[in-house]
């Protein structure tokens, strides 16, 4: 989706300033748009975004002109395009940032909102054994196709899309890492095609907006513009790969009652006849998988909210990703059942489990996404402290760890979900 539309515009508009501001400060932390200087999936060390605009740029010498890159990608491109992006990240490439003039878009997914409440970070980037293109783009889908219509003929299965809790008992028979690979493919594919349909249009001037993308970044964007002209194009190659990836596109969308259409979907008309009835496979399946206790679908779904109604979902999440909790309540989606002092302990506690691992991950790469400004976020430690917080330093964990141990007041996160507000102390 482009942001603050509901389906795909005419034309390009300006991007959410919140999502932008996370998006930018992600290449000021060196988090970089749509990859990470981390892990990758494997947990292994990760290239950075120069890395692997270096492999693009070297691979698109296999290519079409980018003018000709819409009309399709030769053999020899193609295979070279999948030795950059068959292992990476399923979720790296979740928002293409490109510019008209000095006014940033972002595209983010189509189907899946989950990545514009909660963007992407290193807690799904890091993720063990997560999913990577080469688990979506498997040859599969026909097959997958017919899976995932059993499972919704499954009464059993059919009814964890109103279940509380999480049901790993039902882990096999629903199927749930096939139903996340099916919505993931959905999205993925249904994203290229707007990305593409955008990026593609050539307005009066001549240019795409790809074109004009790179020539606003030359014109307005001086001290970066080599590394931003290498990210939209990074961005732009792996829209056409994607989208070369999901043709034909051998899907069958699911109706309201989840029984399948008898003609599958094509390409031309997937966005204008066909949206809102692959928005319902996708839903239904992520949804279930996530009911199922599949990791993968846990991390990219919204969770129900608020979590006093689902407790069990929200403990069950706690235990297997705890961080991935944290920054839901920091981050404020649980409607008014946390205080902005509570939402901070949850932001400092994800400091604290984030450090575990990364020593050298600083304060500020956690705020991004968290509704704090600088002036807040000092005001709420100092009341967490008990005292002043002007002397702490929040990019040094140990120093902030002693201040919080000798606090004032009992460090506490707060669990919205149980009842009694029992809370947990460090």
């Amino acid at each position: 989706m482009i942001l603050n539309t509901p389906k795909l515009p005419n034309v390009p508009v300006p991007v959410n300033k919140t999502l932008f501001r996370h998006l930018w400060m992600q290449t000021v932390v060196v988090l970089v748009f749509g990859t990470a200087i981390t892990l990758s999936a494997n947990s292994e060390p990760a290239m950075d975004s120069q890395d692997v605009n270096s492999l693009v740029a070297a691979s698109i010498r296999d290519c079409p002109s980018h003018e000709n890159l819409a009309n399709g990608l030769t053999d020899e491109c193609f295979e070279s395009l999948n030795r950059v992006f068959i292992d990476r990240s399923l979720w790296e490439e979740n928002y293409l940032v490109y510019y008209l003039g000095n006014h940033p878009r972002v595209i983010t997914t189509s189907l899946n909102p989950r990545w514009t409440k909660l963007m992407v970070a290193h807690n799904d980037i890091a993720l063990t054994n997560g999913p990577t293109w080469s688990h979506i783009f498997d040859g599969k889908i026909r097959a997958r196709q017919r899976l995932v219509e059993n499972v919704f003929k499954d009464e059993t299965c059919r009814d964890l899309l109103h279940a509380a809790g999480v049901h790993l008992d039902l882990a096999s028979r629903c199927n749930g890492r096939e139903l996340f690979k099916y919505a993931a493919y959905l999205d993925v594919c249904t994203t290229a095609f707007n990305r593409k349909k955008t990026l593609a249009i050539r307005t009066k001037t001549g240019l795409t907006w790809y074109e004009h993308g790179l020539d606003s970044i030359r014109k307005f964007h001086h001290d970066a513009a080599f590394q931003r002209a290498a990210d939209l194009t990074r961005q732009y190659v792996h829209t056409m790969w994607v989208f070369e990836q999901c043709r034909p596109f051998k899907v069958r969308p699911f109706r309201e009652n989840l029984t399948l259409r008898s003609e599958e979907a094509s390409d031309d008309f997937l966005m204008t006849v066909y949206n809102d009835e692959m928005q319902i496979g996708h839903d239904a399946a992520l949804t279930i998988s996530a009911r199922t206790g599949n990791v993968w679908a846990l991390q990219s779904s919204l969770p129900p909210f608020p979590s006093i109604k689902d407790p069990e979902y929200w403990e069950y999440l706690l235990n297997v990703n705890p961080i991935l909790v944290h920054r839901w309540l920091a981050a404020g989606h649980d409607g008014m059942s946390l205080s902005k002092k509570e939402q901070f302990s949850h932001a400092l506690e994800i400091y604290r489990l984030e450090h575990l691992h990364r020593p050298d991950i600083s304060f500020d790469e956690i705020m991004i996404e968290l509704p704090f400004d600088a002036q807040e976020k000092n005001k709420l430690l100092s009341a967490i402290l008990g005292k002043d917080a002007n002397g702490i330093d929040l990019n040094f964990p140990n120093e902030l760890d002693e201040a919080l141990a000798n606090s004032n007041e009992r460090f506490v996160t707060i669990f919205p979900w149980r009842v009694s507000h029992a809370s947990i102390s460090r």
